[in-house]
């Protein structure tokens, strides 16, 4: 009897990619190239944004994308979905974020933009110092008349009002503490989980099919969802909501679990 084919749903950084330094381990490329050849499909479930998968991460080979925590999902050539948010609402948030002293990035699937009138802090910094090296074009709000986004992500500290913040997002924006000062924004009804639903739809496949792996927060209801969810090693804060804790990324986690499981 031939195997079921299933579907393997993978984040990126600290998943696929080091977070440190932008290195994929060739076994992960490898392995997840070798759940194709055996007949199942491959995706890349991310919290970035389209424009935010490069190259690098798309030579790989996958059969769809489901970026930006959901706002956006590809299966193949096809886009099944894309949730924006009113240009205006956008406008009105940004005025919140800037009440409640965060320091802003927000992500379009076509775009990024930061606002240059409020601080931005180290850690936010050296994230932008990152898309700097990258050749990343990140606009200011307030240089452009076109600004709007899909989802956003702030940094925060002890000045912070974070408490009014949430209250000013409430039942617009789901907020996701990630930890270390940073929380991601998405817009309600929008999640890891929700972009694989889609997929399962299109593709006929049961939820019971599908395998996800990921290694912070914002990959938990990712993992509840799928019929196996695989935490990355030292993703502790993620380990009560998966079935299975494989390696960490740097000792070929990706590689491990599914040779361990029988998937390679």
């Amino acid at each position: 009897m031939a195997k079921k084919r299933l579907l393997f749903f993978f984040d990126i950084d600290g998943t696929i990619q080091a977070e440190e330094d932008g290195s994929v381990p060739v076994s992960a490329i490898e392995s997840i190239r070798a759940l194709r050849e055996k007949g199942h499909m491959t995706f890349i479930n991310t919290g970035r944004t389209a424009m935010n998968v490069d190259g690098k991460i798309r030579s790989i080979g996958f059969d769809g994308y489901v970026f930006g925590c959901g706002t956006e999902v590809i299966l193949g050539s096809k886009k099944i979905l894309r949730k924006k948010t009113d240009p205006e609402l956008c406008r009105v948030l940004a005025s919140a974020v800037r009440v409640c002293n965060a320091s802003p990035l927000y992500e379009r699937s076509d775009a990024m933009f930061i606002d240059k009138d409020i601080r931005i802090l180290p850690k936010m910094q050296e994230m932008l110092d990152i898309y700097a090296k990258k050749g990343t074009h990140i606009q200011n709000i307030n240089d452009t008349d076109s600004f709007s986004f899909d989802k956003f992500v702030i940094w925060y500290d002890e000045k912070t009002d974070l408490n009014r913040f949430r209250r000013m997002i409430e039942g617009i924006f789901t907020y996701i503490d990630r930890g270390y000062g940073f929380a991601e924004m998405v817009p309600v009804g929008c999640s890891k989980a929700m972009g694989m639903k889609r997929i399962l739809t299109e593709t006929g496949a049961d939820a019971a099919d599908t395998v996800a792996f990921g290694d912070s927060l914002n990959d938990a209801e990712m993992l509840r969802f799928a019929g196996k969810g695989i935490a990355m090693g030292g993703a502790e804060q993620l380990y009560p909501y998966a079935d299975y804790v494989t390696r960490e990324l740097k000792n070929n986690g990706i590689a491990f679990a599914l040779k361990q499981n029988g998937w390679i």
